[in-house]
C-alpha cells in the first residue's frame, strides 16, 4: 500500500535517536509496513552502556511520529534480531580480537 511521504527524514530520525539514547547510527532503511512508513535504524550502543556496550541492534521508528514501534513478523510476533550488517561487524571484531 502506498503512503504519504514521511514527516521525518532519515537524518532527523538519526539525530533524535542519538540525542535520546546516545547510540551511534550506522544505517537507516525505509520499510513499507503497508499502513505507515517505518524506518529500520541500525545502531551501536555506546561504550558506557555496561554489558550491552558496542552491541549492534535495530530500532524501528514510525517515520511520521518519531516514536519507537515494534517490528511485526508474519504471524503477529514482534521481531527483534541483529541485522546482517551487525553480524558481519561482530564477526570482523571477533577476528581482530583473536589475533
Amino acid at each position: 500500500m502506498a503512503w504519504a511521504q514521511p514527516v521525518l527524514t532519515p537524518e532527523e530520525v538519526s539525530k533524535r535517536l542519538v540525542a535520546r539514547y546516545g547510540v551511534e547510527v550506522l544505517a537507516v532503511r525505509t520499510l513499507d509496513e503497508g499502513d505507515r512508513p517505518v524506518y529500520a535504524v541500525t545502531v551501536m550502543m555506546p561504550e558506557d552502556a555496561g554489558n550491552v556496550a558496542f552491541q549492534i541492534g535495530v530500532l524501528y521508528v514510525d517515520a511520521e511520529t518519531g516514536e519507537l514501534v515494534p517490528r511485526p513478523r508474519p504471524g503477529g510476533k514482534e521481531e527483534w534480531r541483529t541485522p546482517e550488517p551487525g553480524r558481519e561487524l561482530r564477526r570482523r571484531s571477533l577476528e581482530r580480537g583473536s589475533s
